[in-house]
């Protein structure tokens, strides 16, 4: 069976469980942290996952400076090995050649940086970050900002995602959506199309087309 999306005229990736299987390394991080405090370790996983930390911090533990918090959340992360790639987006990549994509993650540009060197994945001229928004998913901020970026209508934009609040920004912006069920189940994420991985995904740059064969 073969599902297409078609008319897309650029593709904005979410990073960690879209990109790089970074799982384990983000959830070691936040239940170091929430060991920390004491808190529901499943609880503050299931809360930082698709979100920025600052975010996260500030709905788990308003009574504590965010910043401080985040930063030490963010040294845990840049310590963190075990970032790969995930199955068949580099020649998924390489075969976009020069057609319009960009990444939109919900964490630190200098972790972003990190995680795609260890995944030896190549560094897009769009890359927002957590620096480069004031309102982090599920709100669409930084993937309208990714759009503008790229010279195109929003519309026009296919948004890739593994998670809940991504897809909702994605939605959010009046985007297309494609959900990849690496961190969520398939009936926890709400997209146009659902992957499990890039391998059995090719693209027509000719039409714009995305085309699942299963």
């Amino acid at each position: 069976m073969t599902k297409t999306i078609d008319n897309i005229q650029g593709i904005l990736f979410d990073m960690d469980g879209t990109l790089v299987n970074s799982i384990q390394a983000v959830e070691n991080a936040w239940r170091a942290w929430g060991d920390r405090h004491s808190l529901d370790l499943a609880m503050v996983v299931k809360t930082a996952h698709g979100r920025p930390a600052r975010d996260t911090i500030a709905q788990l533990t308003p009574h504590l400076d965010q910043a401080t918090e985040a930063n030490w959340v963010l040294q845990k992360e840049l310590k963190e090995p075990g970032v790969v790639a995930i199955a068949g987006i580099n020649e998924f990549l390489s075969s976009l050649g020069n057609f319009p994509w960009g990444i939109v993650t919900s964490a630190n540009r200098s972790l972003a940086l990190y995680r795609l060197k260890l995944a030896r994945l190549p560094i897009p001229q769009v890359l927002i970050t957590v620096e480069n928004i004031k309102k982090g998913k599920p709100d669409p901020e930084g993937y309208l900002l990714g759009a503008q970026l790229l010279g195109l209508a929003p519309g026009r934009c296919l948004v890739v995602e593994d998670t809940p609040a991504g897809l909702a920004a994605g939605r959010s912006a009046g985007m297309r959506l494609m959900g990849i069920c690496t961190t969520f189940s398939s009936s926890e994420l709400n997209a146009e199309l659902l992957i499990q991985d890039y391998l059995a995904l090719k693209f027509n740059s000719s039409t714009g087309s995305l085309i699942i064969s299963h």
